[in-house]
C-alpha cells in the first residue's frame, strides 16, 4: 500500500481519515488528499498550545482528546527518524491509539509535487514535463492568444503550505507573461527564433566551471563542443589539476573560491579571458541549452544576451535572497550598490520586487555587455566583502555566489530597454 500512491489513496475510501499535524508539512497532505477527493474528518495535535482550533473549517484535535475507532485513521507525514516523528510516535504509542499510517518520505514528496502540478495545469497555465529540469524542480507554461508558449521554471519547496487549487489567482492581476516583460522586457524564446546557422563564423567561448571538489559525475566532460571552454575554479586552494586552463592564472580571485564559487571564474574571465563575440558561463552539471545551429539564430536576431529559463518564486525575489543569505548580507548588498553603482538602485528595488529571475549564474553575452556586467558584480561584492573585513569577519560560505546570482537579474532590468535577451532550457547533468 504505502509503494504505490494511487493504491494508498484507494485504500481510504470510506475511512474516516485525520492528519496529525496543523500546520506546515502536514497541510501539503491535506492538501493532496483534498485534490483527489478524499474527505478528512479533521486534524490531530500534540497539543492545542500554539495551535489553531480549526483549519479549512475542520476541527483541530488535541492527541488527548481524540477518539479513535476501527474506521478511522491518521496520517503521519512527519520525516522517519526526524524528531518531530519520534516524538509522535512515541506519543501514539503511550496513549494506545490505532490505526496510525506513517507516509513514507517518497510518498510525502511525490504527494507535495502532485497536488502543485494539478494546481498549475489549468487553463492557460500547464505542466511541461518534456523539458530538461532538474530533481525538485519543474517547468511551468503560459500560452498566449497566439498560441505560444513561455516557459519558467520552479522548486516545488517554495509554494508555502496554503490551499492549492489554481496557480491562475497567483496571477490574478497580469498574467506571467506580461508580470515578467514588465520587469525584464521581451522573452525571446530561443528556439522559436529564425535563423541561418552561422556557427563556424561566430566566435564564442562558453567556460565550464568546475572545481576539483565537485563530484564527479562522468558527464561533464563528454562530447564537449569546441566551443566549450573547461575551467578549473578554486585551482589555488588544492595541488589537484582537473583541467589545463585554471582560474589561478592572470588577474584571479581564485584563493577566494570557498566564499565566491563560480565567481572566481566569472573574475577571471572579465581579467583573463580573450575578446570573442560571445561569452557565456556553465556549470559542471547545469548548462545552457545551445546547439550548433542556435547560433544562426542567435546572431540573426542579434541576441545580446541568452540565459536558462526564468525561476518563477512566487513569495518574490527579495524575500527568497533572504532565505539564502543572512539578512545583514541583503542590508550590506542594498548599501554596496548605493554606494558604488547607484544608477542600478531603481534596478535593484525592481528585481527585488519582482518574482522571476535568471538563475545559478548561467549565461551567454555579447563581449561587450559581459564587460560591463562583470564590473558591476565586483565593484559591488568587492564592497560587500570590504564591509566585513572591516568587521573583521572570516567566512566560507558561498555567500557571494548568491549576490552575485541577483546581480545578473539587476543588469538584465536595468539594460532591458536596450539590449534582446533569449531563453532556453538549462540542462542538469546528473546519473
Amino acid at each position: 500500500m504505502l509503494d504505490n500512491l494511487n493504491e494508498f489513496i484507494k485504500s481510504l475510501e470510506e475511512k474516516k481519515v485525520y492528519v496529525y499535524g496543523a500546520k506546515g508539512q502536514p497541510w501539503y497532505v491535506y492538501n493532496y488528499l483534498r485534490l483527489k477527493g478524499v474527505s478528512v474528518e479533521g486534524f490531530v495535535v500534540t497539543s492545542s498550545d500554539g495551535n489553531p482550533t480549526n483549519v479549512d473549517g475542520l476541527p483541530v484535535i488535541p492527541v488527548e482528546k481524540y477518539e479513535w475507532d476501527e474506521n478511522s485513521v491518521i496520517l503521519v507525514s512527519f520525516q522517519f527518524r526526524s524528531k518531530p516523528f519520534n516524538s509522535v510516535f512515541e506519543l501514539l504509542v503511550e496513549k494506545s491509539i490505532n490505526n496510525v499510517i506513517f507516509i513514507p518520505n517518497p510518498m510525502y514528496t511525490e504527494m507535495v509535487n502532485t497536488s502543485v502540478e494539478m494546481a498549475f495545469d489549468k487553463g492557460c497555465l500547464s505542466i511541461e514535463k518534456d523539458l530538461p529540469v532538474e530533481k525538485d524542480h519543474s517547468i511551468f507554461a503560459y500560452k498566449d492568444d497566439n498560441g505560444d508558449k513561455y516557459y519558467w521554471r520552479f522548486a516545488y519547496r517554495e509554494f508555502v503550505p496554503k490551499k492549492l487549487d489554481d496557480m491562475r489567482s497567483l496571477f490574478a492581476y497580469r498574467t506571467p507573461i506580461t508580470e515578467f516583460q514588465d520587469t525584464y522586457g521581451s522573452y525571446y524564446e530561443l528556439k522559436r527564433l529564425r535563423g541561418e546557422s552561422k556557427s563556424a563564423i561566430i566566435k564564442k567561448d562558453i567556460y565550464m566551471a568546475r572545481s576539483h571538489a565537485d563530484r564527479d559525475t562522468g558527464l561533464a566532460d563528454k562530447n564537449l563542443k569546441d566551443w566549450i571552454v573547461p575551467i578549473q575554479v578554486g585551482a589555488a586552494l588544492t595541488d589537484k589539476s582537473i583541467y589545463d586552463l585554471k582560474d589561478n592564472s592572470g588577474d584571479n580571485i581564485s584563493a577566494k573560491n570557498g566564499n565566491f564559487s563560480e565567481a572566481t571564474a566569472i573574475y577571471w574571465m572579465w581579467k583573463n579571458a580573450p575578446e570573442t563575440d560571445y561569452i557565456g558561463l556553465n556549470h559542471y552539471r547545469r548548462q545552457i541549452d545551445i546547439k550548433d545551429d542556435d547560433w544562426g539564430r542567435i546572431a540573426d536576431n542579434d541576441i545580446d544576451v541568452i540565459v536558462t529559463r526564468p525561476t518563477f518564486v512566487p513569495q518574490g525575489n527579495g524575500a527568497f535572497f533572504a532565505s539564502l543569505v543572512p539578512k545583514c548580507d541583503v542590508d550590506f548588498f542594498n548599501r554596496a550598490v548605493e554606494e558604488v553603482a547607484p544608477r542600478y538602485s531603481k534596478a535593484r528595488d525592481a528585481y527585488m520586487t519582482a518574482r522571476f529571475y535568471p538563475p545559478c549564474n548561467i549565461y551567454v553575452m555579447k563581449y561587450e555587455h559581459f564587460m560591463d556586467y562583470a564590473k558591476l558584480v565586483f565593484d559591488v561584492v568587492f564592497r560587500v566583502e570590504n564591509m566585513y573585513e572591516d568587521m573583521g569577519f572570516v567566512r566560507k560560505d558561498r555567500y557571494m555566489g548568491y549576490l552575485v546570482e541577483a546581480l545578473l537579474g539587476i543588469w538584465l532590468i536595468e539594460h532591458k530597454e536596450k539590449i534582446k535577451i533569449s531563453y532556453t532550457d538549462m540542462i542538469f547533468l546528473e546519473k
